[in-house]
This record gives structure tokens, C-alpha cells and sequence, in this order.
């Protein structure tokens, strides 16, 4: 049984110069004003692991559950996310118009429910019910020419470097989600810096090679102490969007704003088609695209759940700011 993931962190992008709805420009139409800021997501201090929520409207439904990047079958959002399948198949009159969008790019074939979750996560378990109801898939964030255009936009901000660590730093929080099932980090890693050669074809990247070392020596530079793969919680801290902690903070929280833009765009795209959408993300997704959403789809909002706590005092971790750009404020 294969035992490595398929969430390639590789985004997509639609573009057209048509009005907002459907078939927008996501970088310069709009999307991003209505998307909740991360001020206002960290004043919410939202407690997770999910938020999830339903948009129905003139015979159409999008059920979107923001979830945990797991690779545990015995999580409690697994079944959580089979029981919001079971009812979305329910309120799907034809399942020939609807679409199930997954995050990260559609993984292989699995036998069962436990093997594409230890296998792929989320995305598995979800691609796995799609393809039982033989359901269309799709991801807003497969296309590595796309993603290009991303990289793009943060190069007007972000030096070379910095973008590249951001995105070795994220490889490492995401190998530490499920290491007992993927090879060695440096294995693991190596195929994305691969990738990457080509991926960064800028002539910003020109001067780096996206080696292992290379990367450890940019850790070094940016966090300012020796890479240590086994310091799971210092990656996660430089990789949380909603944290002020460094420049890869940043960078990771802007990416990821794009890419909201982006996903916005996509079940815009689909909604205007007259489908019916089924979407798993990562449940930050989910809160930061709920208010676009639901303006732009529809006034009638019907939770599933939503936990938020009070707003708490938020810790703060010491990391070192690159020294080419100030940490900026950005949503």
C-alpha cells in the first residue's frame, strides 16, 4: 500500500475579465475586500478543528466543511465528514451536476475509508466518496502554471529567499502531519525542491538551487538557529497564517489569502454552471471565505456547525525577521 501523500501544495488559477461571479480576475475583481481579514479572524480566536457550513439556493447547494489537515481515520471528522457527504448526495437531486472540489489535487485510487486517510488525508477520504457516487472532481489548486502566477504576486512584496523557505518551511509542517507513514524528510522533501527547479523558473530564483542545504542555510538565516527537523511545533508556529512571529508568517498568510481568492472564484465558476458543490479545506479556508460566499451566492446561510470561542490572549513566538522587508501587516 503506498504510504505518501498526494497534497502537493499546488495552486490553480481561472482567469477571465468578465464581472465578479463566476468568471473573474481573483487578484484585481473584488474577491479579496470580501474575504474576512485575518485581524478579524484572530479577534474571533476561532477554536477549530471545524467550520463548516451550507449555502442553499434555487435548487442548488454548496456544503463547504473547513477541517483538520489529519491523516488519523479514527479523527472525529471523518465521520463528520461522511455524514455531510450522505446528506449532500440526499439534496442532490442529479449528481451529474455537482462537483466535489478537494484541496491540494486529486488523490489515487484507495480500497476503503481507513487507507485514504492514512494515505492522503482528508483529500483522500473525500475523493474516495466522490468517486463511490461517481461524482466529478476537481481542485481549485492542482495547476503548478497557476501557481506560478501566485508566486508571481509575492514576488511585488517578498525577496526570492524568503518565498523559497516559506515553502520549504510548509513541506516540513506537512511531513511532520503524518511522518510515521512518509519516507525520511529529507526524501520527502527532495521531490518538492525538485519540483521547485522548474516551478521558480523566475529570474529572482535564478541565484538558488533548491538543494537540502541550501534550505537549511536560509533556516538559519530567516529563524535565526541550526534546522532541526524534529522542532515540529517551531514549524508550525513560522507556518500559522494568523501569527506575527516572521517574515514567513507573512508570506505564508498572504499565499494563502491568494489562494482564497482563488477557491472563491472556482466555486463561483461552478455555482453559475447551475452544480451543486461539495468542498473540503482546511478550516481556516472555510471561515475566511464564509462572508464572500455567502454574498456572492446567496442570502440563505444554514450552518452545520461553528466553533468560536471569546477572544484570548495571544501567544507570541521570538523568530527572526529577514532582514531584506519589515514583517508587514498584511491580511
Amino acid at each position: 500500500m503506498k504510504k505518501q501523500t498526494a497534497l502537493v501544495l499546488i495552486f490553480s488559477l481561472l482567469f477571465s475579465s468578465a464581472p465578479i461571479f463566476g468568471r473573474v480576475t481573483p487578484f484585481n475583481d473584488g474577491i479579496e475586500e470580501l474575504l474576512m481579514t485575518y485581524q478579524q479572524y484572530n479577534r474571533l480566536n476561532i477554536a477549530g478543528p471545524a467550520h463548516n457550513f451550507v449555502i442553499e439556493d434555487q435548487g442548488k447547494c454548496l456544503y463547504f466543511c473547513g477541517v483538520e489537515h489529519s491523516y488519523d481515520p479514527k479523527h472525529s471528522q471523518v465521520a463528520s465528514i461522511v455524514k455531510n457527504f450522505e446528506e449532500f448526495v440526499t439534496n442532490t437531486p442529479d449528481l451529474k451536476k455537482a462537483i466535489v472540489l478537494v484541496e491540494g489535487g486529486i488523490s489515487s485510487m484507495s480500497k476503503s475509508i481507513g487507507e485514504a486517510v492514512t494515505n492522503y488525508g482528508e483529500n483522500g477520504l473525500t475523493t474516495f466518496l466522490a468517486r463511490k457516487y461517481k461524482i466529478d472532481i476537481d481542485t481549485p489548486d492542482g495547476d503548478s502554471k497557476r501557481e506560478r502566477l501566485i508566486i508571481e504576486q509575492l514576488l511585488k512584496e517578498y525577496s526570492a529567499e524568503e518565498i523559497a523557505y516559506a515553502h520549504f518551511a510548509q513541506i516540513a509542517t506537512q511531513w511532520h502531519r503524518n511522518k510515521n507513514h512518509f519516507p525520511p524528510f529529507e526524501d520527502y522533501v527532495t521531490r518538492f525542491l525538485e519540483s521547485y527547479q522548474r516551478l521558480f523558473a523566475f529570474p529572482e530564483f535564478k541565484q538558488l538551487k533548491f538543494t537540502f542545504k541550501e534550505m537549511k542555510g536560509l533556516h538559519k538565516k530567516f529563524i535565526g538557529k541550526s534546522f532541526n527537523i524534529n522542532d515540529a511545533d517551531l514549524f508550525r508556529r513560522i507556518t500559522t497564517p494568523s501569527r506575527d512571529d516572521s517574515v514567513i508568517n507573512a508570506i505564508v498568510r498572504r499565499k494563502i489569502i491568494l489562494r482564497d481568492c482563488v477557491i472563491v472564484n472556482e466555486i463561483c465558476k461552478y455555482w453559475n454552471e447551475g452544480r451543486s458543490i461539495f468542498i473540503v479545506y482546511g478550516f481556516t479556508h472555510a471561515v475566511v471565505q464564509e462572508a464572500a460566499l455567502k454574498k456572492l451566492l446567496s442570502s440563505n446561510l444554514r450552518f452545520i456547525s461553528s466553533a468560536v470561542r471569546p477572544p484570548q490572549q495571544k501567544r507570541r513566538y521570538a523568530a527572526q525577521v529577514s532582514p531584506q522587508k519589515p514583517n508587514r501587516q498584511r491580511r
